[in-house]
């Protein structure tokens, strides 16, 4: 069983580079794990270039996710949401829609920074984005924070809570692959079988600037987004109009999310 990794950072000695291999030595020897290095080399997503002959970096991505059984993607947080090369690269794997080579496979995602929260914010997106997608999504996530200090030096994760959080993850990653399509849920819209994913709180920082990792100062609010309803891939089909829903819902009016009241205790702004 072969799980591809991708990594959301481009920087060549990323945290989240060091958790995907760190996730590849914790796999199980009944699976083999391979990063597909080529983010980079994707082109901005356009329908007027999403034609045959497609760019080869296309060509390569979507193969390699069709040849794989799982997906693993350990990502960043930048400005407390998805790095734009990842976001691309999904809107990419998203056509032709709907029978996209990430449509019914096992992805799960994980999250290094090197602030408080551990790319949570990022974490949440890249899965309602692959919900919108067609995947099957592992409705957890495992948030690395301080990435500086997390990893032993053999690479391996410092907290035994986290190494453990990352083989259940693991784990249930491949038990989804291994089952039969009718027997894994598609998780849309960031909700999960049986029970509704609260919107993903905002941080707006009272100073107006984002820390480059996502790290909310004790001093910023959080506040929960309106939800509106995701696009079947990259573009709206023509005709179809967003839905959104107002703050002022009475399914939003009970929502509350406490301030941090940890600040960031390192200088260190590497992704």
């Amino acid at each position: 069983m072969l799980v591809l990794g991708l990594c959301g950072s481009l920087r060549r000695d990323s945290h989240s580079r060091r958790l995907l291999a760190a996730a590849g030595r914790e796999l199980s020897s009944e699976a083999e794990f391979a990063e597909w290095p080529g983010l980079a080399r994707l082109p901005p997503y356009s329908q007027d270039v999403d034609v045959a002959p497609l760019p080869r970096a296309v060509n390569e991505f979507r193969g390699e996710l069709t040849r794989a059984d799982a997906v693993l993607i350990a990502t960043p947080e930048y400005n407390h949401s998805v790095p734009g090369q990842l976001k691309n690269a999904l809107d990419w794997a998203s056509r032709p829609f709907p029978h996209n080579a990430l449509r019914g496979k096992s992805v799960a995602v994980i999250g290094a920074s090197t602030g408080l929260f551990g790319a949570v914010w990022a974490q949440a997106e890249v899965r309602k984005v692959l919900g919108a997608i067609g995947a099957r999504v592992i409705d957890e996530e495992l948030a690395v924070a301080s990435a500086y200090e997390a990893f032993e030096t053999d690479g391996s994760l410092r907290d035994p809570e986290l190494r453990a959080g990352l083989a259940d993850i693991l784990e249930q990653v491949l038990r989804s692959a291994r089952a039969p399509q009718g027997q894994a849920a598609v998780r849309v819209e960031g909700t999960a079988p049986g029970r509704a994913r609260q919107p993903t709180p905002v941080a707006k920082p009272s100073t107006g600037s984002f820390d480059e990792e996502g790290s909310v100062s004790a001093s910023a609010t959080l506040e929960a987004p309106p939800i509106r309803a995701s696009a079947e891939g990259p573009e709206d089909p023509p005709g179809r109009k967003p839905t959104l829903l107002s703050l002022t819902d009475p399914t939003l009016s009970s929502l509350t999310y406490p301030t941090p009241s940890v600040p960031r205790t390192s200088a260190s702004h590497r992704r």
